[in-house]
C-alpha cells in the first residue's frame, strides 16, 4: 500500500497515539464504512438519471465497487455490470434480485470485455483517484467499450478561480454503534491540484479491545483545460455538465463536483463547447 498523506489533527493523534494501523480506504471497516455513507448521496444518481437514455439496455461500470451508482440509475429491463478491483467494496453488494447487476473483479485499466455498451460510467469520484495519464486511460477504456450513440459518465472536482488552502475536520460517529467514533478531515490544496482525505477511527471490539484504525487518500482537482485536454485524447467530446455545488452550512467536507455526459467525437457532425465554463450547461 502506498503511503497515506496524514494531515492536520489526524496526522498529530496518529503521530502521539501507539497502535494505530494503517489501511486502504477500499478493505475492511473503511470499505464498510466508506460504501455506507457514500450510500447516502443522490446529487451524482440522480444527474446521471436524467441523462440515461430510454434505448441505454446495457451500462457498464467503472470503479462501481457496492455498484451504487449502477442499481440507482439501471432502468427496468436494462442490465449493469459493475467492474471493480477491491474485493471488500464488491463484498459491499447488497443482494438485489430486482436489477440485472453482474460483478467482475477485474484491472479497469486492463478490461477488454470483447462487446459494447450504451452507456459508461465512472462516478463517486473514482477519477480523480488516478494520475492525468491513467485518467486518459481509464477514459480510453471507456471509449473503446462505448456503442456507437453511447454516453460515457462521470464525476470530478473542478479546480476553482481563487481558491486558497483550507483543511477542515469533524466527528463522526461509528456506524455499527460500537462505542467509538471517527475522525474525519478534508484538505483542499488548489495549488497542488490535490484534495486529500484522512479517517482516523477508534472503536471498542470484542472484550473492550480498543481498535485504532487510519486511512487516506488524495484526490486530483482538476482544472478546465486538463479535462479538455483529457477527454480529447480519448476520443470523447463533453456533450453536458452541470456543477453540483455543497448546500450553505451543510457538512463542511463537502465540495463542488462536476457531473459530465460525453460521447465519442466520430458520433458528432459538430462538436459542443469543450469542457469548462463556456460549455457549462445545466441539469
Amino acid at each position: 500500500m502506498t503511503a497515506i498523506p496524514l494531515f492536520g489533527l489526524v496526522a498529530g493523534i496518529h503521530q502521539v497515539t501507539p497502535g494505530v494501523v494503517a489501511m486502504s480506504m477500499y478493505e475492511g471497516f473503511f470499505a464498510r464504512f466508506y460504501s455506507t455513507t457514500v450510500g447516502y448521496q443522490r446529487a451524482d444518481v440522480d444527474w446521471f438519471s436524467r441523462h440515461v437514455g430510454e434505448s441505454f439496455s446495457d451500462v457498464l461500470d467503472l470503479c462501481g465497487g457496492s455498484g451504487r451508482l449502477a442499481r440507482g440509475i439501471v432502468l427496468p429491463g436494462s442490465s449493469a455490470l459493475v467492474v471493480d478491483t477491491a474485493p471488500d467494496m464488491l463484498a459491499q453488494a447488497p443482494l438485489d434480485e430486482s436489477r440485472k447487476i453482474e460483478f467482475l473483479r477485474a484491472d479497469v485499466f486492463q478490461l477488454s470485455l470483447g462487446r459494447g455498451f450504451d452507456l459508461v460510467v465512472c462516478g463517486g469520484l473514482a477519477l480523480p483517484m488516478f494520475s492525468s495519464r491513467q485518467r486518459v486511460e481509464l477514459l480510453r477504456v471507456a471509449t473503446s467499450h462505448l456503442r456507437p450513440g453511447g454516453r460515457v459518465l462521470f464525476d470530478y472536482l473542478p479546480l476553482g478561480e481563487g481558491e486558497v488552502e483550507v483543511t477542515h475536520h469533524m466527528v463522526l460517529p461509528v456506524l455499527d454503534g460500537s462505542p467509538g467514533f471517527i475522525l474525519a478531515g478534508v484538505q483542499r490544496d488548489p495549488a497542488a491540484k490535490v484534495q486529500r482525505t484522512n479517517l482516523l477511527a477508534e472503536f471498542d471490539r470484542d472484550g473492550g479491545r480498543t481498535v485504532r484504525l487510519v486511512t487516506g487518500h488524495e484526490l486530483a482537482v482538476i482544472s478546465d483545460g486538463e479535462m479538455t485536454n483529457e477527454l480529447d485524447a480519448a476520443g470523447l467530446t463533453a456533450l453536458h455538465q452541470h456543477d453540483h455545488l455543497p448546500v450553505p452550512g451543510g457538512s463542511p467536507l463537502a465540495w463542488p463536483l462536476r457531473f459530465v455526459s460525453a460521447a465519442k467525437k466520430e458520433d458528432l457532425s459538430e462538436g459542443p463547447p469543450p469542457c469548462g465554463r463556456r460549455g457549462r450547461s445545466g441539469p
